[in-house]
């Protein structure tokens, strides 16, 4: 009986091993992926099989620290799989950037459903990962300390007067004394407002594409970048069991992100051929259609790249919410592009130029999809 299952206890600690290395792999860039198989084949030659398994998985970055986070809190399938695509939607900070609406529509969920997902978002460490910015990520920490009250909220919306400056005129538009004022400073102060902070962001510094776009016969096609594969047939290579898992789990990489990648090529053919904006088109509808998770496909999209006649895009960026958004992004594009350098477009002037063909647009949401084109603002690109 002990023996039995001391081999069970084994074999499910093997496969959550392989699983494991499984999603790391399927959710690294390209080069990363080359470098840990090159990178191994080194080690083969002077390391046990035991330590060479726990080289290939010692690495662990922010996106998956959060995600085994999940092996413990245990959320329903369909919850868990919510939880994946946010995680794996998460900037540089640890904040989500689509909004409430956004992510119903994006994930084919009610506001009821996205609410019970954020309760299990809330949970994971650090605490105020998930959330949309630092306000919210504070406001977080500071209900988890049971430290939260109105007068905070007030502070937290109003902290230009402190940026300003101008601490007392708030202290006294706010009715509290000195001293709670002075206690609500230093508990805000005491909360991190960048969740990521001081976690391992994996970056993609040397970008190389998976793909490379050619058109064959008015047919465009996704070729793969071969350097991976060749290098995983290599005369040299030991076989071992560790080597052998390790090419199995790119491989299935490499198959996985090609079907993605031809089915968004397909779908958005007409953008190769120069039409301006990208057809609606999301992770959901991909999921689907390929028979797939969506979890997968959200691992498997990030970071990787494709290089077109265009130039080099993130297979992410193929995916698009809305047409309307496309364009509104390709308008505010045009208008910078033609705009007067000595008197550059403000985020309120583009949105006002914006307003009689897409109606009133948010100020914030003309920033971010400015940011997302690549401009700085009109203060950094005004000439004088």
């Amino acid at each position: 009986m002990k023996t039995s299952l001391g081999l069970e206890q084994k074999q499910i600690l093997k496969l959550s091993q392989e699983m494991k290395l499984s999603l790391q792999v399927l959710s690294m860039p390209y080069r990363q992926v080359l470098n840990l198989w090159n990178g191994n084949m080194e080690k083969t030659y002077s390391s046990t099989e035991k330590s060479f398994f726990e080289n290939l998985t010692e690495e662990q970055d922010f996106y998956t620290f959060l995600e085994e986070q999940l092996l413990y809190i245990n959320p329903p399938k369909k919850i868990r799989e919510n939880l994946i695509f946010c995680i794996y939607n998460l900037n540089a900070s640890g904040f989500l950037e689509f909004s409430d609406i956004e992510l119903c529509k994006h994930l084919g969920i009610s506001m009821k459903e996205l609410k019970e997902t954020y309760e299990y978002l809330y949970t994971l460490h650090p605490i105020g990962v998930g959330t949309h910015n630092f306000r919210e990520c504070i406001r977080l920490q500071l209900q988890k300390k049971k430290e939260w009250n109105q007068k905070m909220e007030a502070i937290l919306l109003h902290l230009q007067y402190i940026a300003d400056g101008n601490s007392e005129k708030l202290r006294k538009k706010l009715g509290i004394t000195k001293e709670e004022f002075q206690s609500f400073l230093n508990k805000i102060k005491n909360c991190n407002p960048i969740p990521a902070r001081g976690y391992f962001i994996r970056k993609n510094l040397t970008i190389v594409p998976d793909f490379v776009l050619v058109l064959e016969n008015e047919v465009w096609i996704a070729k793969e970048n071969t350097e991976l594969r060749d290098s995983l047939y290599s005369a040299r290579i030991i076989e071992t069991p560790s080597i052998k898992l390790l090419r199995l789990c790119i491989e299935k990489r490499m198959d996985t992100l090609k079907k993605i990648v031809d089915y968004v090529v397909e779908y958005q053919k007409e953008y190769f051929k120069g039409e301006n904006f990208l057809h609606t088109l999301h992770e959901k509808q991909v999921a689907h259609d390929l028979n797939l998770h969506l979890s997968t496909v959200s691992r498997a999209i990030q970071n990787k790249y494709l290089k077109t006649e265009k130039g080099i895009y993130s297979i992410k960026s193929l995916f698009c919410y809305e047409e309307k958004r496309e364009k509104i992004k390709m308008e505010i594009e045009r208008l910078i592009k033609y705009e007067n350098y000595q008197k550059p477009y403000t985020d309120t002037q583009i949105q006002e130029e914006l307003k009689s063909k897409f109606g009133k647009i948010p100020r914030r949401t003309i920033a971010k999809y400015r940011q997302e084109l690549g401009y700085v603002s009109s203060f950094y690109r005004k000439i004088r």
